[in-house]
């Protein structure tokens, strides 16, 4: 069973995704005010959304060129 996606929330973390690309996931999570666990979860529903994210080997997100093949 999945869980049901927060709209709201789902559309802040991206939006805190693109303003600020280059952190480390716990960064986003402070920053939303939510555990790093329920900010991977919105991860994850992002990325079924169609949200393409690529983390380095630092551990920080960035955001995939959506006209990048």
């Amino acid at each position: 069973m999945s869980r049901k996606a927060d709209e709201t929330r789902l559309s802040e973390a991206e939006q805190i995704l693109q303003a600020r690309q280059g952190e480390r996931a716990s960064y986003y999570a402070r920053a939303m005010r939510i555990h790093r666990y329920d900010f991977n979860t919105l991860l994850a529903m992002l990325n079924d959304r169609g949200v393409r994210l690529w983390e380095d080997k630092k551990g920080r997100l960035w955001l995939c060129d959506p006209d990048q093949d």
